[in-house]
C-alpha cells in the first residue's frame, strides 16, 4: 500500500517534509533548471536519544529528474519491520512524493 505524501505543482524551491519511517524524516525540494528539475532530499535519522541530546545521522541525495524519472530513498530498519521507502517522481510539471513499502523493484 502506498501513502501519498503529496502531488504538487513545482514552484522554485518548493519543499515538502515527510516522516517516512519511525525514526526518519525527509525534506524534499526542487528547482526547475534548463538541464532538468534538480530534486534534493535530505534525510534525518534519529539514531538514539539521551537526556542531553538526540543523536542524528543526516544524508543528502540529489538528482536531476526528467518527466517519468524517479528518485528512491530508503533507510535502515529493524529486523521484522517493514522497510519504508520514499519515492520522489516527476510527472510532467509536478512532483509526487510517496511512501511505499520497501522493495528494490519498482
Amino acid at each position: 500500500m502506498q501513502l501519498d505524501l503529496g502531488l504538487v505543482r513545482a514552484a522554485p524551491k518548493s519543499a515538502r517534509i515527510a516522516k517516512f519511517a519511525p525514526n526518519a524524516s525527509a525534506t524534499t525540494y526542487w528547482v526547475a533548471e534548463s538541464d532538468g528539475w534538480h530534486v534534493v532530499t535530505t534525510i534525518d535519522i534519529v539514531l538514539g536519544r539521551s537526556d542531553i541530546a538526540d543523536h542524528h545521522a543526516v544524508a543528502r541525495y540529489s538528482a536531476v529528474l526528467f518527466p517519468g524519472q524517479v528518485q528512491v530513498i530508503s533507510v535502515p530498519y529493524a529486523l521484522g519491520e517493514q522497510q519504508q521507502v520514499l519515492r520522489v517522481r516527476r510527472i510532467d510539471d509536478r512532483i509526487e512524493i510517496a511512501r511505499v513499502p520497501g522493495s528494490s523493484n519498482f
